[in-house]
């Protein structure tokens, strides 16, 4: 009981004591209203486990971890309960994962935008479960939701070890239930690559090939809205230094990473699996047709990148059935949208 209740408690006690020794009738009606103010307080009120404030119910908090507190103690109880950190907690601490393979390897990383219903312990418990593989960090695109950040992974980490451990997650956060991303319409999922491990050449031509396909891209990201990842042009981008002059473009470059954006979040794991492939790909596309000199309309088409593929990949029907899949998707939603005039 804190000091707050304890008093609370002598009100009552003394004045249940006046009581039951009588006062006069003049007196009644006072004490009798005393007895009953604090017994209504005494019962209404809650106390901020925290600071120890007293606070009505309208003015109550519950906590994360099941706890009352006010609002000025709830946010700094619900951080440092949660595993979910404030954005940008963990940059500069991520540890590179590989199988062992010859160095120097190409890593990419991910993050996966998740929107839910409501945090919960049982959430944080299943998140806790495998923050040895990501890291979990708030967004502020995001209303009640999170994101999930990936250590760098090299590309046969990801296939063999990454990809697994992200599908046991989703699947575990399925099984809380109120966790939903492209349901959300706000969620996306950005790829990420070391940029000094691909040349300056394989960026600029990745840049022409986004810039010379527009409708292309914005079907294979699944998105209805690109304000977060906005298809570019080439006044974005000083095409030296590959500087961008804005952040929220498709395709974004900072000192360390190239960053694919404009993927939609999905909690559909096989979706997640191609589109972050198609990444590795597009880049490795890149850099074949830049280093033999091949940049012409053809292999800067969607047809040119499609037949190399389908030349050198062994997943190739896969990823080329996904591409099929979402540009379907988009011709529908553009052929509604011709329908309805908006």
């Amino acid at each position: 009981m804190t000091y707050a209740q304890q008093q609370i408690e002598r009100i009552l006690d003394a004045a249940q004591n006046l009581d039951n020794e009588g006062v006069c009738c003049e007196l009644q009606g006072y004490l009798d209203e005393l007895i009953s103010y604090a017994s209504t307080f005494a019962d209404e009120m809650n106390v901020c486990e925290n600071c120890g404030r007293i606070i009505s119910y309208g003015h109550t908090h519950e906590g994360y971890d099941g706890n009352t507190y006010c609002g000025c103690c709830v946010e700094d109880a619900n951080r440092a309960y949660s595993p979910i950190r404030s954005y940008h907690y963990h940059k500069g601490t991520y540890e590179f994962k590989d199988n062992g393979e010859v160095l120097p390897q190409k890593f990419r990383g991910f993050e996966l935008e998740i929107e839910t219903n409501g945090l919960n312990l049982e959430l944080f418990e299943i998140l806790e479960n495998y923050d040895s593989e990501f890291a979990f960090e708030e967004d502020g695109s995001l209303n009640n939701g999170f994101e999930v950040i990936s250590n760098p992974m090299s590309f046969e980490y990801w296939r063999n070890v990454g990809f697994d451990v992200l599908r046991d997650l989703i699947t575990d956060l399925k099984g809380v239930g109120g966790v939903y991303s492209w349901d959300g319409g706000n969620c996306g999922l950005h790829v990420h690559f070391s940029r000094d491990e691909w040349s300056s050449e394989t960026f600029r031509t990745l840049i022409k090939l986004i810039i010379a396909n527009p409708t292309y891209f914005k079907a294979l990201s699944g998105r209805d809205d690109f304000g977060y990842c906005r298809i570019p042009n080439f006044n974005d981008y000083d095409l030296e230094s590959l500087y961008n002059s804005e952040r929220y473009l498709a395709v974004n470059f900072t000192r360390e990473t190239a960053e694919f954006r404009f993927f939609r979040g999905t909690l559909d794991t096989p979706s997640i699996w191609c589109s972050i492939e198609l990444c590795d790909y597009l880049l490795r596309y890149c850099e074949h047709i830049s280093e033999n000199g091949d940049i012409c309309d053809y292999t800067l088409s969607p047809r040119g990148f499609e037949e190399w593929l389908r030349a050198t990949t062994s997943n190739a029907d896969i990823l080329l059935g996904f591409i099929a899949r979402r540009h379907r998707i988009w011709n529908l939603k553009q052929k509604r949208i011709a329908q309805r005039g908006y």
